[in-house]
């Protein structure tokens, strides 16, 4: 430890990305590995069906969330990363997330309410719309407490928060709840988590937050273009499991799926835990015109080939008997997809240090291009291959459309920089 400790002095950016990090990261492993025993409580007590209808539940209203981002998960991070001060700007990100949050709850409520026919499935939307608003809260806090560097209150609330989900769920599973009861915990907890993170934030802001027109201007400009792109993220995300079930109709089907994507987003979650907390930091270090900064995105790319190239090469041998020696033998299916599952989640995490880097120079419009470029691609080529080959069509195809994404970004980021895009 001692020969390291010179390094780290030497490298402060490094070191605040490791501490900053290494507390992100175990948040999101925490709740990685929390949600992986519910996965296997879950699966295991309910079956294919009724996860089916829990994973079409928790996508769509996760896709919904991601519609009201506005970029503020970016942008919160950077700002703060270049002064403390900013009780005016996070008011108004802050009311701004709020007023989108009850707009998107709203918006699907009338889905649910108008187009769903399917009754278990109407009743999954409609118990996690409060869920929505919390989370969305929650995910508003998280980044500013990255952006203060203060990401351990974070995690101290996510894990005891999460933890109290999964022994609630546990216990009411034991004693015979069904899905809906489920649905009911989780959105609680959500709801709790962000009852006690903005109380915790505000003693920790050195300045009071207030709601302001001028900044409001700011922040809509700002976050416009990556509100957008953060769009075309989240059709590729959820797209997949929701238009299975759309066009399959078949919650055994969306089960099988859901599950497989749930593993594989284990491993995704720790690793844009890890990076995600390197956005202040990469803020400052273009900012200052830092040249090492750009062997970053190459960097990170490595990393995901080397990290997922080895997950995929082991889901690829041992999934088919993993899968369903943790959740049943019903799971066999998934255990079929988690190879692809991880490709996917390896093509998702493989640019995040191109798209910072471009967000930091200013350089937005690339991840809107790039973004919904691999939307589109998924949406043409996700309807046939679904027909042809079920779930892993849909897995394929949103392979398609990450990797389309990651290599544009990745090919961006490697350009030097001319013209900002702004």
């Amino acid at each position: 430890m001692a020969f390291i400790l010179p390094f780290l002095r030497r490298y402060p950016g490094i070191a605040s990305i490791l501490r900053n990090g290494s507390l992100v990261a175990g948040t999101q492993w925490a709740e990685a590995g929390l949600r992986g025993a519910y996965v296997l409580m879950i699966g295991r007590w309910l079956g294919p069906e009724l996860y089916g209808a829990w994973s079409y539940a928790l996508a769509s209203y996760t896709f919904t969330i991601t519609l009201t981002l506005w970029g503020l998960e970016t942008l919160v991070p950077l700002h703060l990363g270049q002064n403390r001060k900013v009780g005016a700007f996070l008011g108004t990100t802050l009311r701004l997330r709020l007023g989108l949050l009850f707009l998107a709850a709203a918006a699907l409520a009338g889905y649910a309410l108008a187009f769903e026919t399917d009754t278990l499935s109407r009743m999954a939307l409609l118990l996690v719309l409060p869920a929505l608003i919390g989370r969305g809260v929650v995910q508003w806090t998280r980044a500013v407490f990255l952006g203060l560097d203060r990401s351990k209150t974070a995690f101290g609330l996510a894990v005891r928060v999460r933890l109290l989900e999964v022994c609630l769920g546990g216990v009411s599973l034991w004693l015979g709840a069904g899905l809906f009861t489920l649905l009911i915990i989780h959105t609680v907890s959500w709801l709790v988590e962000a009852g006690l993170s903005l109380p915790a934030l505000t003693r920790r802001i050195e300045a009071p937050l207030r709601f302001e027109a001028r900044e409001l201007k700011t922040v809509l400009g700002e976050g416009f273009v990556l509100g957008l792109a953060t769009m075309g993220e989240a059709v590729l995300a959820a797209m997949p499991l929701i238009l299975t079930r759309v066009i399959v109709g078949d919650l055994t089907v969306v089960g099988q799926l859901g599950a497989a994507i749930q593993l594989a987003m284990l491993a995704v979650m720790g690793a844009q835990g890890l990076l995600s907390a390197a956005l202040p930091v990469v803020g400052r270090a273009s900012a200052s015109a830092d040249r090492r900064l750009r062997h970053y995105p190459l960097i990170v790319a490595l990393a995901a080939v080397a990290g997922f190239g080895l997950a995929v090469a082991v889901a690829w041998v041992f999934g088919r008997t993993f899968v369903p020696a943790i959740l049943g033998a019903r799971f066999a299916p998934a255990g079929r997809l988690l190879a692809m599952s991880l490709f996917v989640g390896g093509m998702m995490v493989l640019p995040v240090g191109a798209w910072q880097l471009l967000v930091a120079q200013g350089r937005r419009w690339p991840g809107v291009v790039a973004g919904w470029s691999g939307a589109i691609a998924l949406l043409v080529v996700l309807p046939p291959m679904l027909h042809a080959t079920g779930a892993f069509g849909a897995l394929t195809a949103a392979a398609l459309g990450w990797s389309v994404r990651a290599i544009m970004l990745l090919g961006w980021a490697l350009v030097p920089v001319t013209v900002r895009d702004r």
